[in-house]
């Protein structure tokens, strides 16, 4: 199932096939996105839903996610014996499967052979084959310009209510915080303290990837102007799950109309009421975010 003979020569990418890179802060509906695709027989994915290529190659200080599938690599094979069954070869298949996720990394510039042969694993001649790794909207206009020698691309880059959005992963982050409260009350109030903190050492307003401005001016700065209306598709999280969305995204594609699921949010995280507080704690840090979104969009994000 697994090659870890990856060739010398170049890899060509599939004739005629877009390379699609869903991009997007946390929880602005990614994992949605990937989710609505995947049943579509002209949508191609690879093993791993993220694959933080770009950032982690290209980008200073975002070598994290290359240094955590080291490090499970490297407790996988330490746990590696001469047992029998199904649990040891699953975890022979995990080891394989992070050895190709190594690959991705071999490469010296401009090479993709690694990147191109974990993305291609069990590739079938889908039309669109997806690259959705939300961080990817950190990057600079060089690396944009960059992930589009790989490959004709386009990007859908959602977005979200600001301040939803940041109580959204703050309670994600909390949640999964090793002893984080079991009481609705105590969560809650954790929340807030995390907002609390942020909002009075002025670091709300500096989160990098929730700068939509940012994004977009990187973006569109690497996407030739007469290009970007069939290559860049912008969608709020608001609006995703309902048909009309859905219809946008296919056509923007190129493949055949999927149906909608309004329930199929994705990873909608431990429930918590926004305090008035931190809301207001919250917009204060983002209201620049806010005054783009309604001039750009014509919406309050």
């Amino acid at each position: 199932m697994y090659q870890l003979d990856i060739p010398a020569t170049a890899i060509p990418f599939p004739e005629g096939a877009t390379l699609l890179y869903g991009i997007g802060a946390q929880k602005a509906g990614t994992t949605w996105l990937s989710a609505l695709l995947k049943p579509s027989p002209e949508c191609h994915f690879s093993p791993l839903k993220e694959l933080h290529y770009f950032d982690s190659m290209r980008l200073p200080g975002t070598q994290h996610v290359h240094a955590e599938r080291v490090a499970t690599l490297q407790d996988l094979a330490s746990q590696v014996t001469q047992e029998q069954g199904p649990m040891h070869r699953l975890k022979l298949r995990r080891i394989a499967d992070l050895a190709m996720q190594l690959h991705m990394f071999t490469d010296t510039a401009p090479g993709y052979n690694g990147y191109l042969s974990y993305l291609l694993q069990g590739y079938t001649n889908q039309k669109v084959i997806c690259d959705i790794t939300p961080a990817y909207c950190a990057l600079n206009t060089l690396i944009f310009r960059e992930m589009q020698r790989v490959a004709p691309a386009k990007f859908v880059f959602l977005m979200r209510d600001p301040v939803d959005r940041l109580w959204s992963q703050v309670r994600m982050t909390e949640a999964s915080r090793r002893g984080a409260p079991k009481d609705p009350a105590a969560f809650e109030a954790a929340c807030l303290d995390w907002v609390r903190t942020q909002h009075d050492t002025h670091k709300i307003e500096k989160i990098h990837r929730a700068d939509y401005a940012r994004t977009i001016e990187k973006l569109e700065n690497a996407v030739p102007e007469a290009r970007q209306a069939e290559q860049i598709l912008y969608l709020f999280y608001e609006d995703l799950f309902d048909q009309a969305s859905v219809d946008r995204i296919c056509a923007f594609l190129g493949i055949a109309p999927v149906t909608a699921d309004p329930d199929a949010r994705a990873n909608p995280g431990r429930p918590s009421r926004l305090p008035e507080e931190a809301e207001l704690r919250l917009y204060d840090g983002l209201r620049t975010h806010y005054a783009f979104a309604a001039e750009r969009f014509g919406r309050d994000a």
